[in-house]
């Protein structure tokens, strides 16, 4: 978890692009005057469609969990 929004250590420690994280690759998207909006946009759409795929599919088990907490015995 602490690694997935990593930034600047794989700057700094990956040389090819095929390694880089997905935040990493999305500033790619990102000029230095201006941002084309709709490619950042869908680049994020498709970055942020896997996570909620596993939620959607461990969603029972992550409510059941949470609610299993505030019952008391």
């Amino acid at each position: 978890m602490w690694t997935w929004n990593d930034f600047l250590e794989p700057i700094i420690f990956l040389r090819d692009y095929e390694s880089f994280p997905i935040s990493v690759g999305l500033a790619f998207f990102q000029g230095r005057y201006s941002v084309e909006w709709h490619l950042f946009m869908g680049a994020t759409l498709v970055s942020i469609i896997p996570i909620l795929v596993v939620y959607f599919f461990a969603q029972k088990h992550l409510i059941g969990g949470l609610a299993s907490i505030g019952i008391k015995g």
